[in-house]
């Protein structure tokens, strides 16, 4: 029986939305599979994504970026906990790897923590890297006047390049620094469309414009007050606490998100990896805020533009509801999004991991 530990960084659900879809082709076409995953996430939000079974070990580890909300990192804060985290780092490799070492792992499958990568490398224990960006890159970004930038830049850089393979899926951010990188097609699972049954919960016509709006892990709310339209209804996670007799609270559905982004018209969100790729790949227009200061932007946006209808809103927007009276001419108009993408990178980094096995 194969074991495969796999690590999944905690910043936000993107990760976790790249790397579910893979675990979940993996073990339908390997039976049998053994899976440990160790991760910051809860583990209630693993399993409503991976279906096959799992060990989980909690650990955060792999944070990322710390944010005060979905569209601002806090630099000071994220610099601070990468020099704790890289202060006497051979050692820390040599703890992670004796954690490791007692998984007793046939291959490390990282999203994508880079000092579990340097720790298998000691192992001689084989791994794949899978992410559209790495912390190397963000870190130089956000904390380059942080005492000891280069150094800790240069270990990230270690890390990464101690995987025998760094996967890179449609659309990734450029990563130079890497010699061992390989490109592979988006990367999505793709949710059921039941449309109807969530009108019918709602007590809605089946023709209403259902419009999701999902800011991702690190959530923004502010109090809603959109301007009604009886041909649209929104839903939202109960953080918003929105008091419109046209807004439906996420958690009150009890469906699956991918299920929901499949049964609505439109997608409202921030850019990310997750929110774009999975709403293009079920064919859904998107509406976006930009977020301030995020290096891996730019190549999520120009992606989604040549992929999908899409729309960017400003803050102000989103807040006023401004952008409301534009959802019809883009949803309801006489454009149509493109056909849904197929997630091709899904079947390519499961034979990546196939052939890894052996």
């Amino acid at each position: 029986m194969p074991h495969i530990v796999v690590t999944i960084s905690d910043h936000g659900l993107g990760h976790l939305s790249i790397s579910a879809p893979v675990l979940n082709e993996l073990s339908r076409r390997r039976s049998g599979l053994k899976l440990t995953l160790i991760s910051g996430l809860p583990e209630g939000r693993l399993r409503a994504r991976i279906s096959t079974p799992f060990t989980h070990v909690h650990s955060a580890v792999d944070f990322g970026m710390y944010n005060d909300s979905s569209l601002l990192v806090r630099r000071k804060d994220t610099a601070a906990a990468y020099a704790k985290l890289h202060a006497n780092w051979r050692r820390r490799i040599r703890q992670y790897a004796a954690e490791l070492d007692r998984l007793n792992g046939d291959l490390l499958f990282s999203n994508v923590s880079y000092l579990s990568l340097a720790a298998a490398k000691i192992l001689g224990l084989p791994s794949l890297a899978l992410s559209p960006l790495n912390w190397a890159d963000m870190y130089q970004y956000f904390c380059a006047q942080a005492k000891d930038c280069q150094r800790i830049h240069a270990q990230m850089l270690e890390g990464y390049s101690a995987s025998d393979v760094y996967l890179m899926p449609e659309p990734s951010m450029p990563m130079p620094d890497l010699t061992n990188t390989k490109k592979v097609g988006p990367i999505a699972a793709v949710g059921a469309d039941r449309k109807r049954f969530v009108c019918a919960k709602l007590g809605l016509s089946p023709s209403t414009i259902l419009a999701l709006v999902a800011m991702g892990g690190h959530d923004i709310t502010f109090p809603v007050a959109w301007p009604r339209n009886e041909s649209i209804f929104w839903l939202l996670t109960r953080a918003w606490q929105a008091k419109q007799s046209n807004v439906g609270v996420l958690e009150e559905l009890n469906i699956p998100f991918l299920d929901l982004l499949a049964s609505c018209d439109l997608l409202v969100s921030k850019p990310g990896y997750g929110a774009f790729v999975e709403a293009t790949c079920a064919g859904k227009p998107v509406f976006f805020v930009r977020r301030p200061d995020w290096p891996e932007e730019p190549y999520l946006i120009q992606w989604l533009e040549r992929q999908n209808l899409c729309r960017e809103l400003t803050l102000p927007d989103l807040r006023s509801g401004r952008f409301v009276e534009h959802i019809l001419p883009l949803v309801g108009g006489q454009q149509r999004p493109p056909r849904a993408l197929l997630p091709t990178g899904v079947d390519q980094v499961t034979d990546v991991i196939m052939t890894t096995l052996g």
